[in-house]
Formats: structure tokens, C-alpha cells, sequence
């Protein structure tokens, strides 16, 4: 048995003192008397109850000495059962901001973590972890009940996917050895692996949530034409997560004001796309907005930057054909070649194949196929594997550029210096995360680093790269900002993967865990200090009745 003031049992020793006294009693005296006749009759009639004179003492001994040991016990507190150890897992990806359930389904969740938090002891402890965006130690395990309800207070609302189970990994490492575990898991469960946390027996599974029905405006790209820059095709997509075609409207807007407004039907678990082209010689904000909004309404809108028309002057120096060829097919810059780029006039962006000049120019800049060191970087040798692994599809210099499984031949490894670590960005990276693109946000300029010559490979030959050529020089000078918006023709295919909003299917399973309405916290009962003194109450009311007030003598 477990105690939370073991020190308290030395209070036991008492019965020591209780017995000596009980032995040291007072005996009765005789005395004799001249109405013995009288008392002869008393002690006939008291025979009768003559085998309880005899054990009422001893009795009266053991009872006393059992709610002295009962209080003790009492002061000692007992844990029974044992201390616990729980950690609530509270799901804060971007399902979790749908309004099915009231007010949101994260919102909900909390008022379940905070129930739980409620019903914990004094000795229980509890840790608060967040499983959205990264797996977030909130609060560390701790029986200070104000500090785990701030903590789960604080759990944000996030727009990443679930990492539920990463946050189940963590959770069991903190529980590793404890006795009586348990890990409380707050989800909507629409990650993968939702239902091997269910069957766990260490997991408590608390489904939260509906399978309701969404539409999400799941992309929007536009891309200046390289052959005629003051036109932009744009490409919007609506995806369906229900059990039945849905009907709605997509409303198109070009700096708030309407464009178009169409009457789309998502069919069953499918998409709807539709292309059409846009004359915006000055740029602007281009919307996509579903209509009637529904449980989920981060989705139904989405926004992306136009790139500005006009001609923009590149500076070329080094000779690098297929860089050359990918700028003048863009009829957007006015290219010309130099022996040194950065003898550049005004807000031309430069351009450096093969060798770049140790102290980089100030100014937007590209650099491909480094062969020396410069102040920003120092240039190692070739990669073994120069294959793209990952790239960031959000960057407006790749979001249109699927680079994956791209092979860059001759790519060099790159460690950037201490002052670019701090504003550079891998767009583009190896099996090893060994960076092959790389943008670089400085004061002075920005600057996008091509770590391959790309004078061989695929992608020099492929409709992607003057694309890419295309988004760099929109980047570093100043365009094309927000969203993954560029120039070059539009290929809903090339796109597929790159504007999904994680976890926009909220169709709860129903046969998951447990439902938050169904959750029930057991509480921790009666304190089984509290019983030890209502025993000894009633020990110490029986022992007085019985043998202070002799009820049976």
C-alpha cells in the first residue's frame, strides 16, 4: 500500500502507552457491608450477563486500539488505488477548426481535457501534449491542476496534418515504467493509423467530431504567359470529402471585384477544375470562394498573388546555353549578355553561371553552378547523390516546378557562411538534405543558388525549366511573392500535389474510440482517509455505548 504521509504511521506507536494504562488500571476494592442479603440478590440476577464482565475490558482494549491504528491510517493517507500518471493528447491540426460540432471541434476537445484534468487527484499527475503542426510538450507531467488547464488553454489551432501518433511515441516514452499509465488521446481520428491507437490497450481513443460533409477550394495557380506577359492563366479546383455529389457556387474575385460566378457539382469523393485565362498587365489578388460556406470555412477561400507583367532586364554572364535559351524564351525579360553581371545598372537581376565573384553583388541575383567560394557560401565536391528527394512547394521559385526524383548532374555540396545560414531557405534537397536550391533573403538582394551546372540531365530539356528560371527572376526581383504563382504554361497536372490543405476530409469514422458526448471521466471517489474516521467514529460510538454506558452490563 502506498501512503502520502508515511511519516504520520509513527503515530501507531500510541498503542503502546493506551495498553500499559489499560494494565495499570484502578482494581476494585472489597468491602464488607451489613446488607448482604441485598447484594445477594443483585448477584444472582447478574450471572446471567457474567460471560461479558469477564471480556469487556479486552474488549474495550482492542476497540480502542483498532481507532487509534484507524486514525493513524487516516493521517498516513492511504493511495488506494495507487498514483497515476495520464497524458492528454490533444489534436490542434486543421480539422480540428471545423464548427460541427459547437463551437469547434478543438474547442470541444479542451472542455474533454479539462474534465479529465477535474477528476484527477492530488497525487495523479498529468502532461499536456499538442499534436498539430509539430508534437508540442505543453506541460510536463504535474499534479498542479491550474498549470494543466493554462496549458491546455494554450493549445493553438493550427493548419498542419495530424501527428497524433508521433505525439503517442512521446507519450509513452514520458509514461515509460509508470504504474497504472494511461494515455488519453482528443482527436477527430482522420489520420492514418487511427485505428491501431484505437485497439491499443494503453490508449483511450475520444473521437470528437461528425462526418460532416466539406468542399475545399483545394488549389488556385496562376502563371504569366512567357509568350504574352500581360495574360495569365489560372487554374482554380474544388474538391468534394462527402458520401454524394455536392452542389455549390465558386465565386471569382480580381482585387474584390467579381469576376465570374459559376455553378459547380463536385461528384463523390472527386474534383472539379476548370482553366481560364486572365489580362492583368499590373498584377493584383486573385480569390476563389465556395459558396454556402460549411463546417470548415479555412477552406472554402483561397487567394494567390498575380506576377506583375512587364519587362524585366537580365544580365547574363558565363555561358551556360540552356540558361540563356530558358531566359529569352521568356518574352518578359530583356535579356543581355555581359562578361561581368555585376557592372549591372539599376534593378537588373543578375545572373552568374560557373564563377561568382567573392564579395557578392548587391542587388537580386542568381547563381547556377557555383565552382568557387563567395562571402555568402564556400562550395565542397559533387554530390553522390544529386537527386531531388523534397522540395518546398510552398516557395513561389518551386510551388510550380515538380523537382522530385530530378536528377541535377554535378550538383556541389554547399555550406552557406554564418550571416546567410540565418535568411537562406532549401527549396530543393537530396536523400541527405544536402540543400540543391537554395534562397538566400538578404537586405541587399535577393539571391536563389542552383548548386548544378544543369549543363546535362533532364530537367535542362523538360517545359519545367524555363519555368524555374522564370519564378527566380520573378522572386529575387521582387514579384511573384505570395502563392504559388509563376510564368510558363499551366499544366494541371504538373500541380496536382501542390496547394492541398492537409486533412480537408472531416467525415469522422464512427466506429472509432470512444464519442466526446459519450466520454465518461470516473471520478476518484470517496478518500479513503475519509472512511478510516468514519470507522473509527463509529468504533469509538460502539465502545462507549457498550462499555462506558454498560448497555450490556
Amino acid at each position: 500500500m502506498t501512503f502520502a504521509n508515511p511519516l504520520a504511521l509513527l503515530w501507531g506507536l500510541l498503542a503502546v502507552p493506551v495498553a500499559l494504562l489499560y494494565w495499570r488500571r484502578v482494581r476494585l476494592r472489597r468491602e464488607t457491608v451489613a446488607t448482604g442479603m441485598f447484594w445477594e440478590r443483585v448477584f444472582v440476577e447478574d450471572r446471567v450477563r457474567q460471560w461479558w464482565q469477564r471480556w469487556r475490558h479486552g474488549v474495550s482494549l482492542a476497540v480502542q486500539t483498532a481507532v487509534l491504528l484507524l486514525l493513524v491510517l487516516a493521517l498516513a493517507e492511504p493511495l488506494i488505488p495507487p498514483p497515476g500518471r495520464t497524458v492528454i493528447v490533444l489534436d490542434d491540426s486543421a480539422s480540428m477548426s471545423a464548427a460541427d460540432v459547437s463551437p469547434s471541434r478543438l474547442a470541444r476537445a479542451k472542455e474533454a481535457a479539462v474534465q479529465v484534468v477535474g477528476r484527477l487527484r492530488e497525487c495523479d499527475r498529468a502532461a499536456v501534449l499538442a499534436a498539430g503542426d509539430a508534437v508540442g510538450a505543453s506541460c510536463g507531467l504535474s499534479a498542479d491542476r491550474e498549470l494543466l488547464l493554462a496549458a491546455i488553454d494554450q493549445v493553438p489551432a493550427t493548419q498542419g496534418a495530424s501527428r497524433v501518433e508521433d505525439a503517442v511515441r512521446v507519450a509513452r516514452t514520458i509514461l515509460a515504467g509508470a504504474p497504472r499509465a494511461r494515455i488519453i488521446v482528443l482527436s477527430d481520428a482522420g489520420f492514418d493509423g487511427a485505428e491501431t491507437l484505437a485497439e491499443a490497450e494503453d490508449i483511450e481513443l475520444v473521437r470528437v467530431g461528425t462526418p460532416a460533409d466539406n468542399l475545399a477550394v483545394s488549389r488556385l495557380v496562376a502563371r504569366r504567359s512567357l509568350a504574352e506577359p500581360a495574360k495569365c492563366e489560372v487554374l482554380a479546383e474544388v474538391t468534394g470529402f462527402a458520401a454524394g455529389p455536392v452542389g455549390a457556387e465558386l465565386e471569382i474575385l480580381h482585387d474584390d471585384r467579381p469576376l465570374d460566378r459559376l455553378a459547380i457539382r463536385v461528384p463523390t469523393d472527386g474534383r472539379w477544375q476548370q482553366t481560364f485565362e486572365l489580362s492583368t498587365p499590373g498584377g493584383g489578388r486573385l480569390v476563389a470562394r465556395v459558396e454556402p460556406r460549411d463546417a470548415y470555412p479555412a477552406d472554402n477561400e483561397k487567394a494567390v498573388v498575380l506576377p506583375r507583367g512587364g519587362v524585366r532586364r537580365v544580365v547574363l554572364g558565363g555561358e551556360n546555353r540552356f540558361v540563356e535559351a530558358a531566359l529569352r524564351a521568356n518574352a518578359g525579360v530583356e535579356l543581355s549578355v555581359a562578361g561581368d553581371p555585376a557592372d549591372r545598372k539599376g534593378e537588373s537581376v543578375a545572373v552568374f553561371t560557373g564563377q561568382v565573384p567573392w564579395r557578392s553583388p548587391e542587388g537580386p541575383t542568381i547563381v547556377v553552378g557555383p565552382l568557387g567560394p563567395c562571402d555568402l557560401w564556400r562550395v565542397g565536391e559533387p554530390l553522390s547523390d544529386a537527386v531531388v528527394a523534397g522540395q518546398d512547394w510552398q516557395s513561389p521559385v518551386t510551388a510550380d516546378v515538380p523537382l522530385v526524383e530530378t536528377a541535377l548532374p554535378g550538383a556541389r555540396s554547399v555550406e552557406l557562411s554564418d550571416g546567410a545560414r540565418a535568411l537562406a531557405r532549401s527549396l530543393a534537397w537530396n536523400a541527405e538534405q544536402a540543400p540543391l536550391v537554395i534562397a538566400i533573403e538578404r537586405p541587399g538582394g535577393r539571391v536563389v543558388l542552383i548548386a548544378s551546372p544543369l549543363e546535362s540531365g533532364i530537367l535542362p530539356l523538360s517545359s519545367a525549366f524555363p519555368v524555374l528560371m522564370a519564378n527566380a527572376v520573378d522572386w529575387v526581383a521582387g514579384t511573384g511573392d505570395e502563392g504559388p504563382s509563376g510564368s510558363g504554361p499551366l499544366d494541371a497536372a504538373e500541380t496536382a500535389a501542390l496547394d492541398e490543405r492537409p486533412e480537408a476530409d472531416l467525415r469522422v469514422p464512427a466506429d472509432l474510440g470512444v464519442d466526446v458526448e459519450q466520454f465518461v471521466v470516473p471520478g476518484p471517489g470517496v478518500p479513503p482517509w475519509l472512511v478510516l474516521v468514519l470507522l473509527a467514529a463509529v468504533l469509538f460510538a460502539a465502545e462507549w455505548c457498550f462499555t462506558q454506558r454498560r448497555w450490556l452490563c
